[in-house]
């Protein structure tokens, strides 16, 4: 945890030096947010892009992407 929060906070820092508009979905590195949680603070940030940092334990290498296999609803249930 400790280190994706380092990772998160570092890349935090150098991405708004180059005027990139951040936001975080934790505010501190213990937070638990489930996925719902976070792309809702996305879709309230209008986000163009949400990266979501792990430091896995097995050992393995490389990345895991995660998209939606449908169109979402919004707070009033119609499809966006």
């Amino acid at each position: 945890i400790a280190a994706a929060w380092r990772a998160a906070k570092a890349l935090e820092k150098r991405l708004k030096s180059e005027g990139i508009a951040v936001r975080l979905t934790k505010t501190r590195e213990r937070q638990r947010v489930v996925n719902r949680r976070r792309a809702q603070i996305a879709n309230a940030f209008r986000a163009d892009l949400m990266v979501r940092l792990h430091c896995d334990s097995q050992g393995g290498r490389g990345a895991a992407v995660y998209y939606p296999d449908r169109a979402g609803r919004d707070a009033d249930g119609r499809r966006g």
